[in-house]
């Protein structure tokens, strides 16, 4: 075995597997046909010409190449999905945060646990307003959402039901991303997305709204809602913040304490004396988007149609799916 030609293999392939973001499967089809749209398309072929990797070698450098994005193995003469130069970016950032700052965001989490009140005290707080302050403002346009709320009593609700709640009449808990009593709206990109923000476990059918967001300025951007071939130029901190976790962590639901909040509330804090008038986030219960709006006053929305309600299906051992029925309340 030549020891320093198998190194020079490992290198080669280390190198090639590395620039695969996605393949063929991964990108969706119209009346079956495949439309690139992940990652920047190319075939194998070129990739280990560009990468200089030696003609009398590529049998070898392909060998167990997938794709990073479903897993699919790669071969020889298939076509491959590259990162984006805004992708590359942004994974240069993450690596670079979770060099630098990965432990120090543990420590703040920590930190918030004890004294929640302080965050702007610590060091990693500090960076944390310092990074979203230098964070490009997004917009949203002629979007529609969905804001969802449960049934009760048998009452017809109404388009302005869906509102955010009054804190002077009825009491707010709090949220991801608002403490109590704060009037914050909550909407979701989807259906699906909105129904499992709300449902509780034993109920099947939910009260549905359709929002349009007609046009909303100053928007944080903690999902990647933006054209992700476009570089907003996120700072370390913020791109470190989205990736890490810390914002989509788990509650333990029926506990009083929720130290998972306390990082998001912070950011969310944060945002608002930074001007921002909302997030767009997700959650680690599904992968839809979801918006925050923290005043919708200072959003040109509308309601799309009546408020309708919806029925959850639920197959056994698989999550639930939602499909609209037609009811008589």
């Amino acid at each position: 075995m030549n020891i320093k030609n198998e190194e020079s293999i490992k290198k080669y392939h280390d190198s090639v597997q590395e620039e695969i973001a996605y393949c063929l499967n991964c990108q969706p089809r119209d009346n079956g046909e495949y439309v690139w749209v992940l990652g920047v398309e190319s075939y194998l072929y070129d990739l280990l010409d560009e990468l200089d990797v030696p003609k009398e070698l590529y049998k070898r450098v392909v060998e167990d190449l997938y794709c990073k994005n479903c897993g699919t193995p790669i071969g020889l003469g298939d076509e491959v999905g590259l990162y984006t130069k805004a992708e590359k970016a942004l994974r240069e950032k993450i690596n670079k945060w979770k060099n630098q700052y990965k432990e120090d965001l543990d420590d703040f989490s920590s930190f918030l646990s004890k004294y929640p009140y302080l965050g702007a005290e610590h060091p990693m707080g500090k960076k944390i307003i310092d990074g979203i302050n230098n964070t490009k403002k997004i917009a949203i346009k002629n979007k529609e959402w969905y804001r969802a709320r449960d049934i009760r009593n048998g009452k017809e609700l109404k388009s302005t039901d869906f509102l955010p709640p009054d804190p002077t009449t009825i009491k707010i808990p709090e949220g991801r991303y608002n403490h109590y009593g704060q009037r914050h709206w909550y909407l979701s990109e989807s259906i699906e997305g909105v129904t499992r923000e709300c449902i509780n476990k034993d109920e099947r059918y939910i009260w549905i709204q359709k929002i349009k967001i007609i046009s909303m300025v100053s928007v944080l951007d903690l999902a990647e809602y933006h054209d992700q071939g476009e570089d907003i130029g996120l700072p370390i901190v913020t791109a470190g913040i989205i990736y890490s976790g810390t914002l989509e962590e788990r509650i333990k639901h029926g506990s009083s304490w929720k130290p998972e909040y306390f990082v998001p509330r912070f950011v969310s804090d944060v945002a608002k004396e930074l001007n921002f008038n909302g997030i767009v986030f997700t959650n680690s219960e599904h992968f839809h988007i979801n918006l925050v709006v923290f005043n919708e006053s200072n959003v040109d929305y509308k309601f799309i149609g009546e408020p309708f309600i919806h029925r959850i299906q639920v197959k056994e051992n698989t999550t639930f799916s939602v499909n609209e029925v037609d009811l008589e309340i």
